[in-house]
């Protein structure tokens, strides 16, 4: 009986230390998908895209309507945004990139905007929709 008290005990312990950790993890994370989102501003910047940044407010409000319209539930906040645009041949390229401090937010934020867009998808729009650790990306492709 005491051995299993014990263990009981042990194993409260260990998931109490794991959610700490988790905790411990996401201001890490918020600062790898900042810098993140710098270099991908930055790489955009080099060539030559249209680059802007977007507020945080806007942002929010942004986030909150995919979390809102698909029912989902984020474990943490949004780390920031930012939009590019380019020409490339016979199409127009918008892009919108979010940096999240989770990559399983990331994962669940990406599947929500495909479900978003699936339905908005015509014979002149193209969406693509990619996550890489905790950034997610959005192109939209007219032509």
């Amino acid at each position: 009986m005491k051995k299993r008290i014990l263990l009981l005990a042990c194993l409260c312990l260990c998931a109490a230390m794991l959610a700490s950790c988790a905790d411990l993890l996401q201001p890490m994370n918020a600062l790898a998908a900042s810098s993140k989102l710098d270099k991908i501003e930055q790489d955009c910047l080099k060539k030559g895209y249209d680059v802007a940044r977007v507020s945080e407010s806007e942002m929010n409000s942004v986030i909150e309507s995919i979390v809102s319209e698909e029912g989902i539930m984020l474990e943490g906040p949004a780390v920031g945004m930012l939009t590019y645009s380019y020409e490339e041949q016979d199409a127009f390229i918008m892009a919108t990139v979010i940096a999240t401090s989770s990559a399983k937010d990331a994962k669940t934020l990406s599947g929500a905007m495909r479900n978003m867009t699936d339905a908005a998808l015509s014979e002149s729009l193209t969406v693509e929709i990619s996550q890489s650790g905790l950034i997610v990306t959005m192109l939209q492709i007219y032509g």
